[in-house]
C-alpha cells in the first residue's frame, strides 16, 4: 500500500496539505510489511522533515518498529 502525500492543488493525492512549503508531489509513505514503513521525498521543493529532522530531496528512509493496535 502506498499513499501519495502533497499541496491541496493536486487531486492525484490521497493526502493533501494547504501549505506552500508543501510540493505538488511532495512524499510516498508505503507499507513494506507489518512493521516497517518506507517515506520517499519525491524531490521536493524543500525537503522533508521527520521527528525534527531535516533530509535531502529525493531521500528515502525505513521505519520499523511499528504495530497494529
Amino acid at each position: 500500500m502506498t499513499i501519495k502525500v502533497g499541496h491541496i492543488s493536486n487531486p492525484a493525492n490521497q493526502v493533501r496539505i494547504n501549505d506552500p512549503s508543501v510540493s505538488r508531489m511532495h512524499l510516498e509513505v508505503s507499507k513494506i510489511d507489518n512493521d516497517t514503513l518506507r517515506i520517499v521525498d519525491l524531490g521536493s521543493t524543500n525537503g522533508t522533515r521527520y521527528f525534527s529532522v531535516h533530509s535531502r530531496r529525493n531521500s528515502t528512509w525505513a521505519f520499523q518498529g511499528f504495530k497494529k493496535t
